[in-house]
């Protein structure tokens, strides 16, 4: 098939812009919205995927085909082009930022992410807790009351009446750092991902790389996502999330 200089161009412009655009949202999503590792852990794949083909690659398609210069209602072919790339764009980049990690929620042994919606956020009592950070989620540590009566209750209520769990009662969200040294005292080496089971050697080996000379530095502890869990490696001396190793971080030892 013949394609004119003047299809190839028009195709050219409309890739350029959608490339662009969609460059732009990936920008806000992967270093903003939800920082390494977290699209892994919680993302919208679907949603992205269906943003990715309509906007990168069925808009420009689409141009391509139907694009003629002097045609009758080339602008309104157009338009009609570009107003189903701006609802996809616009119903994936609301449905992947109305999803993304709030909360990072420490809690017994693991962490878990919050969306900002899955919460009522007024019963926070920390006032820090309610300022989102431009990048990533706020970091919060949880645990159970300390008052024996006030956690018999949040159990009963929790496995009798199907009430939610610690890491999503607001009420009792505390400071993340004045709370690090239990978080690290739950924390385990990376090195026992390895013992654990053999095919997340490769996957480690493949974080190690990355840190040269740091594995003595590090720690890691099961982050639990919408999608799938990993291990979040954090810094041991602050407790911070440093990465994300792919891996099943609940296997036992072999």
């Amino acid at each position: 098939m013949f394609l004119s200089a003047d299809k190839i161009k028009a195709f050219s412009i409309s890739l350029a812009i959608s490339a662009t655009i969609v460059g732009i949202v990936f920008v806000l999503i992967f270093f903003f919205w939800y920082p390494k590792p977290f699209f892994e852990a919680n993302g919208a794949w679907t949603v992205l995927r269906i943003l990715i083909g309509v906007d990168l690659i069925m808009g420009p398609l689409l141009t391509l085909i139907l694009y003629k210069k002097g045609k009758k209602g080339l602008v309104l072919d157009l338009c009609l082009i570009a107003a189903i790339q701006l609802t996809a764009l616009t119903y994936g980049t609301s449905v992947i930022y109305g999803a993304r990690p709030y909360y990072l929620v420490f809690v017994v042994d693991r962490f878990e992410i919050i969306g900002e919606k899955e919460i009522d956020a007024s019963k926070i009592i920390h006032p820090m807790l309610r300022v989102k950070p431009n990048k990533g989620p706020i970091m919060v540590f949880t645990d159970i009351p300390q008052d024996a009566e006030e956690a018999q209750k949040i159990m009963f209520e929790t496995v009798m009446d199907g009430a939610p769990d610690i890491e999503r009662r607001p009420e009792l969200y505390q400071l993340y750092l004045p709370n690090v040294s239990k978080v690290l005292n739950k924390a385990k080496n990376i090195s026992e991902l390895i013992e654990m089971d053999e095919n997340n050697k490769r996957e480690v080996d493949k974080f190690l790389a990355s840190y040269p000379n740091k594995i003595d530095d590090l720690l890691f502890i099961p982050l639990v996502g919408r999608n799938h869990s990993l291990a979040l490696v954090i810094d041991k001396m602050t407790g911070i999330p440093i990465d994300g190793i792919s891996v099943d971080p609940w296997a036992r030892k072999n």
